[in-house]
């Protein structure tokens, strides 16, 4: 079927971890989460789950595992960093599900963000988790493989069964790597922000406008950016291409941590503007109201 592309994904992906890694506490959590998850959304694929239980569920099963992630790998223990890491996977996580609207562009997205995230943790910001590092490497491959498949035209998905445990997955590597460089110079802001910001300008852009129109954030419209320039006239290619041109520019930003942080001031500046200017052009861009 076109939409279980996902099982297709993270079936492999946990083969792959074991094989590699065998089975520290890391990897079988991994597994229990990934593979949960793998099982709400194909299950939401074949059979549609109502969206606020679907949340819960994900909170739930978030805030179980996170702090146990944290504890097996031996990252000091703190409690405000723990909630804001379980905040940030939920709303995160949602947001690659938010983007998986397009042809090729959750898992084009993603396989960026993977590949910066391995090279974040070979970083001297991270002192503890190398070991971690080749786990979204070998996640990168896959979605690599997988958008030969989901490029436009498509001929299968990811579908909740891929984009929402591949969305919770990269935002547990980003945030168990936010909680091992604790305290965080500017350089691990600005990277952490940069590799991971076309999630939250999505999340951001969507929100503020159904906010703005009393539309529920959790009900589905044609508003996302990608869509908003479809809408406009861009081709599905011309999207994805312009999108990851912008993901490799971002993922490239890793190398300010090894600069001094003027270079990150900076970076954030024009980052800043940028994300600012696209916020108002995308803004302009009528869509039509959901139907409720």
């Amino acid at each position: 079927m076109p939409y279980l592309g996902g099982v297709g994904v993270f079936i492999p992906f946990l083969v792959l971890c074991f094989s590699f890694f065998g089975a520290p506490w890391w990897v079988l959590l991994l597994a229990l989460v990934a593979g949960a998850l793998t099982f709400l959304g194909t299950f939401d694929d074949l059979r549609p789950v109502r969206v606020r239980v679907k949340f819960l569920l994900e909170v739930a099963l978030v805030a179980i595992f996170y702090p146990l992630f944290v504890y097996v790998l031996d990252l000091r223990p703190d409690v405000v960093l723990v909630i804001l890491g379980v905040v940030g996977i939920v709303v995160l996580g949602n947001g690659f599900n938010q983007i998986d609207v397009l042809d090729g562009l959750a898992a084009g997205v993603s396989f960026f963000i993977c590949l910066a995230l391995f090279v974040m943790y070979q970083s001297p910001s991270s002192p503890t988790l190398g070991a971690v590092a080749v786990a979204p490497l070998i996640l990168a491959g896959l979605l690599g493989g997988f958008l030969v498949f989901n490029r436009p035209p498509a001929s299968i998905y990811l579908g909740d069964g891929g984009s929402l445990p591949l969305g919770f997955t990269v935002s547990i590597f980003l945030a168990i790597w936010l909680f091992d460089t604790f305290p965080w110079n500017v350089p691990e802001i600005v990277v952490a922000v940069s590799v991971i910001s076309p999630v939250i300008f999505e999340v951001l852009l969507v929100s503020f406008h159904r906010s703005k129109r009393g539309w529920s954030v959790f009900q589905g419209s044609p508003d996302h950016f990608a869509l908003r320039l479809v809408r406009v006239g861009w081709s599905v290619p011309r999207v994805l291409l312009t999108t990851l041109s912008v993901c490799v520019v971002l993922a490239a930003s890793v190398g300010l941590l090894w600069f001094p942080p003027l270079y990150s001031w900076i970076f954030a500046g024009v980052l800043f503007v940028i994300y600012g200017l696209a916020f108002w052009r995308l803004s302009k861009i009528k869509v039509p109201a959901i139907t409720k």
